[in-house]
């Protein structure tokens, strides 16, 4: 199986990956207590000012038709508002876009240097038994400088001396 076709097949199964997770936050958001509306306008609000909010966000609608208006405005790419700081939420994740990029990419530069003495360590020590010389080779596939031989890497090995004869 090519790697293409592979990539393919993992795109195709995130779809409803996240179908149902955009199902399970949605249900989940809705079993918190408490009026929505409430929460955004505060409890001193009029109730005409709660019921407005609620016909402008469709809060009165059944809950499968609020999740597909939701979801048809996800397609779209109308995430909708945020309440406090009155935005776009698409604008904010586009705002907050390149530093997100930029945090991943550095991440991802780090780990493998970060865990690299964390596998090769033990996994040196466990090859030093098996073969010495192949611990040498894990080090300098790291990119390390190694003094190559066996007599480095057994601990009490010393070479025989050579008696002049």
């Amino acid at each position: 199986m090519s790697a293409w076709v592979y990539a393919a097949r993992r795109l195709m199964l995130a779809v409803p990956l996240l179908l149902g997770m955009s199902v399970l936050v949605f249900g989940l958001m809705r079993l918190v207590p408490g009026d929505p509306a409430v929460t955004v306008l505060g409890y001193k609000a009029t109730p005409e000012a709660v019921r407005a909010l609620r016909e402008a966000f469709h809060l009165d609608e059944p809950l499968p038709r609020q999740y597909l208006a939701w979801l048809g405005g996800v397609a779209r790419g109308d995430f909708g508002l945020d309440f406090r700081q009155n935005e776009p939420i698409g604008r904010m994740i586009l705002d907050r876009l390149p530093v997100t990029i930029e945090l991943t990419l550095l991440a991802a530069a780090c780990t493998p240097r970060a865990g690299e003495p964390s596998v090769t360590m033990p996994a040196t020590a466990s090859a030093l038994a098996v073969a010495p010389d192949f611990s040498g080779t894990i080090w300098a596939a790291t990119g390390r400088r190694v003094q190559l031989g066996p007599s480095r890497w057994l601990r009490g090995h010393r070479p025989a001396a050579v008696s002049p004869s």
